[in-house]
């Protein structure tokens, strides 16, 4: 299992304010398992490619995490996909304000609830920033496999 960070994009309004308030360079977040990349965006929480899909996002920084159980994994991935629904500019502004949706996640909150589905302890009464992500992480082993341009990442 793999967890994306993606870094602020300063040609991005919204990347710009997600920054500023969450004092952070990560702005969005996405996890991966067995190459999938499965993030919140207006669509929902969705299969949205391969690591390498991402070229319109110019740095990542990709946490390579110590759990081995896929089947639980794309069970929480599954329900979460099942569950999520299309969302608009509002839920950024819900993310700012700490307000929370029964079927609309923002890219942090998804994926704390899997982290938490799968095993991890999160205060699931927080905002979730990339903050919490990497807080939470520390919880068990992970190493940063990679950072850079996703067209530069070879899969391992």
């Amino acid at each position: 299992m793999k967890v994306i960070l993606f870094h602020v994009d300063f040609r991005s309004f919204v990347s710009l304010l997600i920054s500023f308030f969450t004092l952070s360079k990560f702005t969005h977040s996405a996890i991966a398992c067995e190459g999938a990349v499965y993030d919140s965006m207006q669509r929902g929480f969705r299969c949205t490619g391969r690591i390498k899909d991402l070229d319109c996002y110019r740095k990542i920084t990709i946490l390579k995490v110590n759990f081995s159980d896929t089947d639980l994994l794309y069970k929480e991935i599954n329900k979460l996909q099942e569950k999520s629904n299309i969302y608009n500019e509002s839920t950024i502004f819900r993310f700012l304000k700490n307000e929370k949706d029964s079927d609309k996640f923002y890219c942090f909150e998804a994926i704390c609830i899997i982290l938490s589905k799968i095993g991890y302890n999160i205060n699931m009464n927080k905002r979730f920033t990339s903050k919490t992500i990497l807080k939470t992480l520390k919880q068990k082993n992970y190493e940063v496999e990679f950072s850079g341009k996703p067209r530069d990442y070879i899969e391992k």
